[in-house]
């Protein structure tokens, strides 16, 4: 049995995983992944009440995707809305929208910033959703105008404490 989140993977404690940096974590599947390339390296990841998180760089971008706890609860995943490019969003903004054959759900710019890029992938094939929503599934990329706004989300620690709760009063 799987305990504790550590970096984009689910992984025991006593896993040789669990000892890697956050940044060496994910690339166990990052270079294999549609993930948009960073010459830079991964700095944190945050996670929202909302079930999106993101992972900042140390040049002050952000990619956004949804949790798997989030696509877990939507269902088959059939349509994505995924932001403009160039678009200037502010924190908690909708940036886009996610259909699933149970519910619909927005998403929400966790940072304020300008939207870089975005993966066109999840128009063609929403179901990216549900295959790796913490990888091939992200939403969006982001440069952030105020990085200190990723510092009031969740760590990884904390979100895996939130997730517990919630999962308690269903």
């Amino acid at each position: 049995m799987f305990r504790g989140t550590y970096g984009l993977l689910n992984v025991a404690r006593s896993s040789p995983y669990a000892r890697m940096t956050s940044w060496h974590r994910p690339a166990l599947g990052w270079c294999k992944s549609s993930l948009p390339r960073m010459s830079t390296l991964a700095v944190k990841t945050r996670f929202t009440k909302n079930h999106e998180w993101l992972i900042v760089d140390n040049q002050g971008n952000g990619t956004i995707g949804i949790t798997d706890y989030a696509q877990k609860a939507l269902g088959d995943v059939v349509f994505v809305e995924v932001p403009i490019i160039g678009d200037t969003v502010k924190k908690d903004d909708q940036i886009g929208a996610v259909e699933s054959v149970k519910a619909a759900c927005d998403v929400y710019a966790p940072v304020s910033g300008i939207i870089i890029n975005v993966n066109e992938k999840l128009t063609d094939d929403p179901s990216l959703i549900n295959k790796s929503p913490e990888v091939d599934g992200w939403f969006a990329q982001i440069k952030m105008t105020s990085p200190e706004e990723a510092d009031e989300w969740m760590d990884e620690e904390a979100y895996a404490a939130y997730v517990e709760t919630t999962k308690d009063s269903e």
